[in-house]
């Protein structure tokens, strides 16, 4: 009935709060932090691999626009995923 709905919705607002984003124009570059600390969170190590890849030349600090503690940040959160891994 109506209490297992409402139970459903609560619980998928609550999924909704745990999404990563890569939603840039975020406001405080705390949030920014935590989000790339919990960059690979829920990924195959594929898939981790694949944006580490991407990001890590996307902000190298050699590049044009690059960036060198997003690429630090980046670095930390890619080795802290393969440390609980175990590779």
């Amino acid at each position: 009935g109506s209490s297992s709905s409402s139970r459903y919705r609560t619980g998928s607002s609550s999924y909704g709060n745990n999404s990563r984003s890569t939603n840039n124009s975020s406001g405080s570059a705390n949030t920014r932090t935590r989000t790339i600390q919990n960059l690979f969170t829920g990924m195959n190590e594929e898939q981790a691999r694949k944006t580490y890849l991407q990001l890590a030349k996307k902000y190298h600090p050699d590049n044009k626009g690059g960036d060198m503690e997003k690429f630090k940040k980046i670095n930390e959160a890619y080795n802290k995923y393969k440390k609980e891994k175990g590779n």
